[in-house]
């Protein structure tokens, strides 16, 4: 397959050239991805970004303010993992704010059953072990994340996806997320 120069390829993008289209997701997409799970730490999602990098890449009209292609695609890439990763942390705080209002409004006196709780606690100490801690440290203590990534000596971005990973585990595992209010209550809190 031929290869192109930075100019040729933005040439070739701005009349939509489906050849250097399928030159550079041939050539690109692997490094991307990984580029891209350096910052997510997963590689479904990394590739879903890279995937939605060459969507944007084929939609825009103007490149005529792009002098390096190779730098474009980059920061391109890196722009769409951090929104995504801001996404992510926006949609954890509005999971917890709605399973404290259901626990809240919903449960405030009752008794829990033990069995359930003894499954939420089989389920949690079943994650790797420093999933649990992260996950525990955050959910259970109630500490931030920031607060988590400066006391393991990781980023934000790696709690988040600890914890994004705890919680897509608990949801196998318990088949509801109803289940996690348990994890904010009180008696709940004290048998971790």
């Amino acid at each position: 397959m031929k290869k192109y120069s930075s100019e040729e390829i933005i040439v070739a993008l701005q009349k939509k050239d489906q050849e250097v289209f399928r030159f550079l997701f041939e050539e690109y997409f692997g490094v991307l991805v990984q580029f891209a799970e350096y910052f997510l730490l997963e590689r479904e999602a990394a590739e879903n970004v890279i995937q939605d990098c060459f969507l944007k890449l084929w939609e825009k009209k103007d490149f005529s303010h792009i002098s390096n292609f190779k730098s474009y695609l980059f920061t391109l890439v890196k722009n769409i993992c951090l929104n995504k990763i801001k996404h992510l942390q926006l949609e954890d705080k509005h999971r917890t704010w709605l399973l404290e209002a259901y626990m809240y409004a919903e449960l405030p006196d009752n008794e829990y059953d033990e069995v359930l709780i003894a499954r939420v606690y089989r389920v949690v100490n079943e994650l790797p072990e420093q999933t649990r801690q992260i996950f525990m440290a955050c959910v259970v203590d109630g500490k931030t994340y920031k607060e988590v990534a400066e006391e393991y000596g990781i980023t934000v971005n790696t709690v988040n996806t600890y914890i994004k990973r705890a919680y897509k585990y608990l949801r196998g595992q318990l088949g509801s997320s109803v289940l996690f209010f348990f994890l904010f209550s009180e008696k709940c809190t004290k048998i971790f």
